[in-house]
């Protein structure tokens, strides 16, 4: 009686030691390979040391090399939007992990992002994106990743690092990178302080420049620069200019968050 007692309670003391997981379904979908032809798969998996995909299916499992892959066609995750919504750490993470290199994973870092960003958890930001950057290294400078990767870098005082992967973005032909890299070479100038000559360094280097040669209203980076140029001109005395800069961003990127801040 003694003994199945003991045993009943070490069960139990077991259950409340571990961890809660929340369930993520598996990522099934279709890889579409080089060439033509296709591999479906109900659970699909990405191995990042041998840099190949592993497929299972109900009767048989299979594997694919990464230079094998045309594209991939990954179910969406049925937890993804609830996480989003409720900002669900747990679940984001699992499928940050589960969802390694297959498509879906990239959405879910940008929100752990986000709330790592807002919490000031930069490392974890700097630790995230640098993982993902592992299967694909543009994810550093170009992409959702970028900017909030930059944003912890500027936060923790990496400005070396910071500037390396500017210059990739403003060497790409990729237009929404290189805005974004100029509001983050206008926040590190305002990171040094909000005097007169950090704020023209802001405008100068980063803001302005996103507002006259890269004015998509669309743009996370644009209704970015009209806000925080708006900022950097009050530190400068010019509020005119400010409530200039809001009311173009009230008007043309009025959904954004920043435009929110505008007031």
């Amino acid at each position: 009686m003694k003994k199945t007692l003991l045993k009943s309670l070490t069960f139990a003391l077991l259950l409340v030691a571990m961890p809660v997981m929340a369930a993520v379904s598996p990522a099934s979908g279709v890889i579409h390979l080089v060439g033509g032809g296709e591999t479906k798969g109900k659970e699909i998996r990405w191995l990042p040391s041998a840099k190949k995909y592993t497929v299972r299916t109900d009767k048989m499992s299979t594997e694919v090399q990464a230079d094998e892959v045309d594209h991939l066609e990954i179910k969406r995750p049925k937890e993804l939007d609830k996480a989003i919504k409720e900002k669900d750490v747990t679940v984001l993470k699992e499928i940050s992990e589960a969802y390694n290199n297959l498509q879906h994973d990239i959405e879910a870092a940008s929100h752990l992002c986000d709330i790592y960003n807002e919490k000031g958890q930069y490392d974890d930001v700097i630790k995230l994106v640098e993982g993902k950057a592992r299967n694909d290294e543009t994810l550093e400078y170009q992409g959702p990743l970028a900017a909030r990767y930059w944003t912890a870098l500027i936060e923790k005082g990496k400005g070396s690092e910071l500037e390396r992967q500017l210059k990739k973005a403003l060497d790409s032909e990729d237009d929404e990178s290189k805005a974004a890299a100029y509001v983050a070479r206008g926040n590190l100038a305002m990171k040094k302080g909000s005097n007169a000559v950090n704020c023209r360094e802001a405008l100068t280097q980063g803001y302005l420049r996103v507002i006259l040669l890269y004015a998509n209203p669309s743009s996370e980076a644009y209704a970015e620069a009209l806000y925080r140029g708006g900022q950097a001109f009050v530190g400068m005395g010019h509020v005119a200019t400010k409530n200039e800069l809001y009311k173009t961003l009230r008007s043309k990127c009025k959904n954004s968050k920043w435009a929110k801040l505008a007031k």
